[in-house]
């Protein structure tokens, strides 16, 4: 099957799409990741809280960049298509 600009553009828009979706998601505005939060009794350790508060803010960070990148790649893909004779 040959890739025509047409089929590069809904491709680089498939991707751009996605992207935006996981942007959508875990980009700005974040949650709050604040460290050092009193607990109750039961409730897990402060510092237990602080590596999970730790981990999802990395899952946050990644997560960000990653459907920004995709954004980026569908963008280029977009304008290969013009670039792809048909």
């Amino acid at each position: 099957m040959k890739i025509t600009g047409k089929h590069a553009s809904a491709i680089g828009s498939a991707i751009a799409f996605v992207g935006g979706l996981i942007l959508f998601r875990w980009g700005p505005p974040q949650p709050d990741f604040s460290e050092g939060i009193a607990l109750g009794i039961d409730g897990p350790q402060v510092a237990e809280q602080n590596r999970r508060q730790a981990a999802l803010r990395r899952q946050y960070k990644w997560m960000a960049r990653f459907g920004l990148g995709l954004i980026t790649a569908g963008f280029f893909v977009q304008a290969l298509s013009v670039i792809v004779p048909d």
